[in-house]
C-alpha cells in the first residue's frame, strides 16, 4: 500500500520517482536509494513541499544496482543511501559513488 502524499505521483509498477520538469534550474540534484518506497515518497515530499527549495529529487530507487545506473545518469550532488539495500551493501554502493563522483565536476556556488 502507498501513501497519498502531496507532491509525489504514485507508480504502482514502476517503484522510481522520476525528474520533474518544473524543478528550479542549478538545483542541488538528489538520488534516494531505499529499498521501501514509503522512505523514499517521504523524503522526496519533503523536498517538494520546501518553499523556494533549491533541491531537486532526480530519481529514487530500490536497490544498490539502480542506485549507480540513477547515479551515472544523474551526477547528483546527493545520494541519500538505505545501508540495508539489496544486492549490494549500502556501503559497498557509497563506494561505488564516490568513485564515480570524483570524476564529475562541479561548479561551487
Amino acid at each position: 500500500m502507498t501513501a497519498n502524499l502531496p507532491g509525489i505521483r504514485h507508480y504502482e509498477d514502476q517503484p522510481h520517482i522520476q525528474r520533474e520538469a518544473s524543478a528550479p534550474s542549478g538545483a542541488v540534484r538528489i538520488v534516494i536509494a531505499d529499498h521501501h518506497v514509503f522512505v523514499r515518497e517521504l523524503l522526496a515530499a519533503h523536498f517538494a513541499q520546501e518553499a523556494g527549495s533549491s533541491y531537486e529529487v532526480v530519481e529514487g530507487v530500490g536497490t544498490a544496482a539502480e542506485a549507480i545506473r540513477a547515479c551515472q545518469n544523474h551526477q547528483p550532488e546527493v545520494l541519500m543511501l538505505d545501508l540495508g539495500l539489496p544486492g549490494q551493501s549500502g556501503t559497498e554502493c557509497g563506494e561505488s559513488f564516490i568513485k564515480l563522483a570524483r570524476r564529475w565536476s562541479f561548479s561551487s556556488s
